[in-house]
């Protein structure tokens, strides 16, 4: 293969070699080295990969993974100065340190750089041009690493126990301005930023997707003022498995973006967002989320802290998610009902789907002037909330159903299921009408 000195493509992805041919090195014109998924691939013999001194494109993922000793070195890609495009795995993040020129990072047009799990297996991610899959980082790091990081547009961090304290400023103190996407997990940070008046405004400004998983350690999203900048783009969010985090994320720092949160499995969390001591007047209120999931949080007593409630409700006065679509609240031990009467009733009126399952304090859902609003509603499904008296509660001073009646117009299925204390649906002076509803199931 050597003597084909004017190839400038040359794939053999998917092949089952174990070592790739020295003589691929005589191919000074070549433009594109696809070797990936390879997985017999075992050995590149050094200096093969300098010697292409026109290649533009490089792709080594789901094969060979053994940089270093007497295979190729990363540092064999510094000389690389027509590279634009870099796919390639590592068996360990120290091997990525040989990956030292900051040059050759920066004139890089698209970069997936991972490092291999101990099982070989990679979730999907979202595809993004400059994506960073780390596993037990080190936050002193070279500057090709750091080039890296700022480069980054998805970065997903995994195992990392040298990291401690946090990612901003410990893993880079300039924050990650052009980060799109960001998994944490399984690490030992405290906070995800720590944030003062040097790198606040612009940390994440970026962010669109933040997922923190299984981390025992933290205990809250931003340790600091938070600042308008933080995450100003961020539209999903998911938190999970995270047993000391006791507070969400300010609402001073949370994006009007944002369409889609779950959170799971945080027994210690008491509110998922929370106002700022200084900003007082702030409104709970998303404008674009769609979906809301709250699984196993236990402590939970409000959606936003410090509602000063006699009865804890996970909505105040104040909430408005016009666009709220799903809603999904389960496993809680302190929620007494969803909507106070005094809420903003227009706030909910695209709500479509209403899930509650095993919510033992739950009283009631909301009284009757929140329901006539929520015109859009298609599913409402209760499940095992053993103090569950009535769905709809009495109304009280300041609500008003214009209609004599309240009209589940686009309700198609219903269930109440093992809720022993309830009584009845409704027991107030308004009539009830189902045009619609298609199942219906009660038991006990």
């Amino acid at each position: 293969i050597g003597k084909l000195v004017n190839l400038l493509v040359l794939s053999l992805r998917g092949s089952i070699l174990e070592e790739l041919a020295v003589e691929i090195g005589e191919l000074c014109d070549l433009r594109l080295l696809d070797i990936e998924s390879c997985k017999g691939m075992k050995r590149i013999p050094a200096y093969i990969l300098s010697r292409l001194s026109n290649l533009e494109g490089l792709y080594m993922l789901n094969g060979f993974d053994d940089w270093g000793g007497n295979h190729a070195t990363g540092s064999e890609l510094d000389t690389l100065s027509h590279l634009n495009v870099l796919e390639m795995e590592v068996s360990k993040t120290q091997q990525l340190l040989t990956v030292n020129n900051v040059q050759l990072i920066e004139q890089l047009g698209k970069f997936k750089i991972r490092v291999r799990s101990s099982n070989g297996s990679h979730e999907e991610l979202p595809s993004f041009r400059y994506v960073l899959e780390l596993i037990d980082i080190d936050p002193s790091s070279n500057n090709g690493l750091r080039a890296l990081l700022k480069k980054t547009e998805c970065l997903v961090l995994s195992d990392c126990e040298r990291l401690t304290k946090n990612l901003v400023p410990e893993l880079n103190e300039d924050g990650f301005k052009d980060l799109k996407y960001l998994k944490v997990q399984m690490c030992c940070v405290e906070s995800v930023i720590s944030s003062n008046e040097e790198n606040e405004s612009m940390a994440f400004a970026n962010l669109e997707i933040l997922e923190i998983l299984n981390m025992k350690n933290l205990k809250m999203i931003c340790d600091g003022k938070a600042s308008l900048g933080i995450f100003s783009n961020l539209q999903r969010l998911k938190l999970y498995y995270l047993p000391d985090l006791e507070s969400g994320m300010s609402l001073t720092s949370v994006s009007h973006n944002l369409n889609e949160v779950s959170v799971e499995l945080c027994p210690s969390l008491k509110c998922v967002a929370y106002k700022d001591a200084k900003n007082e007047t702030e409104v709970d209120m998303f404008p674009r989320l769609k979906s809301l999931h709250l699984r196993w949080i236990q402590s939970l007593s409000s959606l936003l802290g410090q509602s000063g409630n006699e009865v804890f409700a996970l909505f105040n006065a104040e909430s408005k998610y016009p666009s709220l679509e799903n809603l999904n609240l389960s496993y809680n031990y302190t929620i007494q009902t969803l909507w106070i009467s005094a809420c903003y009733v227009p706030g909910f009126q695209n709500l479509k789907s209403l899930h509650i399952q095993e919510c033992t304090e739950l009283r009631s859902l909301g009284s009757p002037s929140i329901f006539a609003a929520l015109v859009q509603l298609e599913q409402l499904k209760i499940i095992r909330c053993d103090k569950l008296q009535e769905v709809i509660s009495r109304e009280t001073e300041g609500g008003e159903v214009l209609e004599k009646a309240i009209n589940f117009r686009k309700l198609k299925h219903l269930s109440v299921e093992d809720s022993m204390e309830i009584e009845r649906f409704y027991r107030g002076s308004y009539d009830l009408k189902f045009p619609n509803l298609q199942s219906l199931r009660l038991s006990s």
